[in-house]
């Protein structure tokens, strides 16, 4: 037993350091969230592993003493691996912490089930391992939200993004921009006001598409302005080979005058517009739509982006 014991601890202890403490993937969304939701598992069983620490203290034998050191002590790893992360490239989040609790609470619930357990103490047992479900169930929620999303874009695909369903919002980051709650109707579509604010680089980017676009043609959207004068709008396209510079993605700028802009894009341009290279249509990876300085907040009503 004492054996077996040593192996889980170690076995704990190991994947705590890779999960903690080696560089996020950045393929997609979901293993991120994965490892991060990866929080909550992992800090339920190292839990146990404090836990079995804790007892063999002899001078410890009171049951909530244990269970409170267990606590103190998990806190206490989950601040001090947060504020580590950051001397690897990984950043210290808020998030994890609250995720490292929610596993800390799971696994003192199980702990405190397996030990009623032997006085037969049925409905507590019952109890405490519905309320260490629900700890469980609570940290990894981020994850099992995300992967709905996913499924909600892959149904909705060929349309790129829909401003009027949630799922979007999931892949969708905005940088001095905001969404503004009213939505206008133009003559054939609805459109989603958006203001860009002044910034460098005001913007809404999908972080993450659905990407294989290539069984299909354009790249289609409106752009509704009530602004007096023409805004210049730039487009950008990018797949997953993308280096970061300027010359190896999809650069568009799109005047943008009063009234309804309807943008077709062609994809044959998207695909032939890095210099050295030809843009992989089947692996896109996200799309941006800024403005370049403006002098003063910009509104415009964007409505889905969609393929055909």
């Amino acid at each position: 037993m004492f054996i077996r014991r040593n192996h889980f601890r170690n076995i704990v202890l190991v994947v705590t350091l890779c999960l903690l403490f080696l560089p996020l993937p950045v393929s997609s969304l979901w293993w991120r969230e994965l490892f991060n939701s990866g929080h909550t598992v992992l800090f339920a069983l190292l839990s146990f592993v404090i836990y079995q620490q804790v007892k063999a203290a002899a001078f410890l034998s009171g049951t909530l003493v244990r269970y409170f050191l267990v606590l103190l002590i998990g806190i206490s790893l989950a601040v001090l691996t947060e504020l580590l992360q950051g001397f690897v490239q990984r950043d210290a989040s808020l998030a994890d912490l609250y995720s490292d609790v929610f596993g800390l609470l799971a696994g003192l619930c199980l702990i405190a089930g397996y030990e009623l357990k032997k006085n037969q103490a049925r409905k507590k047992v019952v109890a405490l391992l519905v309320a260490g479900g629900g700890f469980l169930l609570i940290g990894v929620l981020p994850l099992l939200q995300l992967s709905w999303s996913y499924a909600e874009r892959q149904q909705a695909f060929p349309v790129i993004a829909d401003f009027g369903a949630d799922w979007t919002f999931r892949f969708l980051r905005l940088d001095d921009a905001v969404f503004l709650k009213q939505t206008r109707q133009s003559r054939e579509k609805a459109v989603y006001p958006v203001q860009f604010n002044r910034g460098e680089y005001p913007g809404i980017s999908l972080t993450e598409t659905e990407p294989d676009w290539s069984g299909y043609h354009f790249l289609r959207f409106n752009i509704f302005s009530e602004n007096e004068k023409s805004i210049m709008l730039t487009l950008r396209i990018h797949d997953v080979k993308h280096n970061l510079q300027f010359s190896d993605r999809f650069n568009m700028r799109l005047i943008i005058r009063p009234g309804l802009n309807r943008i077709n894009v062609p994809l044959h341009l998207v695909a032939r517009a890095p210099r050295d290279r030809d843009l992989d249509l089947a692996n896109v990876a996200g799309v941006i739509l800024f403005v370049h300085e403006p002098h003063e907040p910009v509104r415009l009503g964007v409505s889905n982006i969609y393929l055909e």
